[in-house]
């Protein structure tokens, strides 16, 4: 008489039927996302400025992070955290449509690739204008068109300023308490001139996690995300 018998252990199912044994594997469960998946634009064309890109994955285990490429070029690194976004300048892009995609990469090598979303970007006209900001002597009530009714503040500038203007400011941080949001090379050199004006205290905050000391970098040949020390950091400023 044949013995029939099923032993399970560890996830896999022995099935003995007489001599015959046969070896069930578990299934490896599809990924939830699928291709083409949606990019969620915080704009709808025409475009100008900055627009938030947000990839429509879901956030699942063995998912390693989502890049995202305008026109075929990578931008930023390797979004690693829910929500999967970025922030594009559209700003700094020609007028005229503009091509966005996603990639959703696995730890199993798996990539899934997103529809593609299409921008058109309608940036206004350049005036050309020369814009000035002095923190000593200006006033946030004047025009900012010349050295005479300069700005105070850059954030008054900002408000104001359009594609193709040049802003002059004459802001010193001499005996200030400069706080620098973000980091990168912008980030570092306004750690520098703040030193060199001679700044009371240099704080810079990073608006990303901090990175390891090593390099991380899961996808060859993208920029390794590593956490890096500037001559200008060595220099001195507190890093939170």
């Amino acid at each position: 008489m044949n013995t029939h018998s099923i032993l399970v252990r560890a996830g896999l199912a022995l099935l003995v039927l007489g001599s015959w044994t046969f070896m069930l594997a578990p299934g490896v469960a599809a990924q939830a996302t699928q291709p083409g998946f949606a990019i969620l634009a915080s704009q709808s064309s025409p475009v100008t400025g900055v627009v938030r890109l947000t990839a429509d994955v879901v956030d699942e285990p063995g998912l390693i992070g989502v890049y995202f490429r305008v026109d075929g070029y990578v931008q930023e690194g390797i979004q690693t955290e829910t929500p999967y976004e970025i922030w594009w300048s559209a700003a700094s892009a020609t007028n005229g449509e503009h091509t966005i995609t996603a990639k959703a990469h696995y730890a199993s090598g798996e990539w899934i690739e997103s529809a593609p979303l299409r921008l058109t970007v309608a940036n206004p006209v350049a005036f050309n204008r020369t814009l000035y900001a002095d923190a000593a002597s200006g006033d946030d009530a004047n025009d900012g068109l010349a050295p005479s009714t300069a700005w105070r503040t850059l954030d008054r500038a900002n408000q104001s300023v359009v594609a193709g203007d040049t802003q002059v400011p004459d802001l010193w941080a001499t005996d200030k308490h400069v706080v620098i949001i973000g980091g990168g090379d912008t980030g570092s050199d306004c750690v520098g001139t703040s030193n060199r004006h001679g700044a009371r205290s240099v704080t810079q905050f990073e608006l990303l996690p901090m990175p390891p000391d090593v390099e991380r970098n899961p996808v060859w040949p993208y920029w390794p995300t590593r956490l890096r020390t500037s001559s200008s950091h060595e220099e001195g400023v507190q890093r939170d």
